[in-house]
């Protein structure tokens, strides 16, 4: 699976669960700013 992904151009990396909580709510925030900001509405 990790060639397939790095044949996409993917980079894999490990962690902890905790690490992929923390990355998950970073990204949450971050992209849920980018909305709000952009005033993205879902149809």
């Amino acid at each position: 699976m990790k060639a397939r992904f790095a044949a996409l151009g993917v980079e894999t990396v490990t962690g902890s669960p905790e690490e992929f909580g923390n990355l998950i709510a970073s990204e949450v925030e971050r992209w849920g700013r980018v909305v709000k900001e952009a005033e993205i509405k879902a149809d």
